[in-house]
């Protein structure tokens, strides 16, 4: 009909890349809430031997390891590896 209005919503196929920030070396709290707060999902922890206890040592997505400043989508799931503690 005429003068008849359309609305159109266009969802985005990919959501955009963002930076990842630099979470090393700081503790699983601060760092699960620097990711969340940017737009990411903290998925799972795995832990390894080192001596700082729940300290994040390495980022990974889709099981690649991956490095502050690279660009990942937006809302994407990371695991996080943490040291348990011991030597």
């Amino acid at each position: 009909k005429k003068n008849r209005k359309i609305y159109l919503n266009v969802n985005p196929k990919n959501f955009q890349k963002i930076s990842l920030p630099n979470v090393v070396q700081i503790t699983k709290r601060n760092a699960e809430s620097i990711l969340t707060a940017l737009g990411f999902q903290v998925r799972d922890y795995s832990y390894v031997d080192n001596i700082g206890k729940d300290m994040v040592l390495d980022v990974l997505f889709e099981g690649e390891k991956i490095l502050p400043g690279q660009k990942i989508p937006l809302n994407s799931e990371l695991d996080l590896i943490l040291g348990n503690g011991k030597r």
